[in-house]
């Protein structure tokens, strides 16, 4: 009699053991699916309050640019000899809508030549290359800015610059 127990008792043990592992796993899918879930909930979430962010971003206000073409110039450089001379257009770029600075700048372009024409004098044909262009664009920028009352100007462009 005692075997039979001893099979009885250890029929309804395995079950049980069956049993938790089945309930063990059910719980650990249920677990990871919720997980994964929370995860992709969070993950779309944050996607829209990032793009909700940039969205209500200020904005900035477009600066409407205007332009004062100062002509055409052919300056001789500061290479030795004075064989090499530079042949340019520059036009300044400003705020539209400051109107005194527009005012300002059309009564004074005979300055604003002059200002740009001492400062291409100045430059040697090797300190000309691209970086140079850009550090030249720069250098005019600030000695014209120094000159003014009503404003600043942005930018100098030139729409057309030959070194010979």
């Amino acid at each position: 009699m005692s075997a039979k127990k001893a099979k009885k008792a250890s029929k309804p043990a395995a079950e049980v053991t069956e049993t938790t592992q089945v309930k063990k796993s059910k719980t650990g899918t249920i677990i990871i699916i919720l997980l994964v879930m929370i995860i992709a909930i969070g993950g779309v979430g944050g996607y829209f309050y990032i793009q909700n962010m940039k969205s209500s971003a200020p904005q900035q206000k477009q600066i409407k640019q205007a332009m004062v073409p100062l002509n055409e110039m052919v300056v001789n450089l500061a290479d030795e000899g004075g064989k090499r001379y530079v042949k340019a257009n520059p036009s300044i770029g400003y705020n539209s809508e400051n109107k005194r600075l527009t005012e300002e700048l059309t009564n004074n372009a005979p300055v604003l030549r002059d200002v740009t024409i001492s400062t291409l004098r100045s430059k040697q044909s090797k300190e000309l290359d691209t970086k140079g262009i850009e550090a030249l664009k720069k250098e005019i920028m600030e000695n014209i800015n120094s000159t003014l009352n009503e404003g600043r100007i942005t930018n100098i462009y030139f729409t057309d610059f030959v070194i010979q």
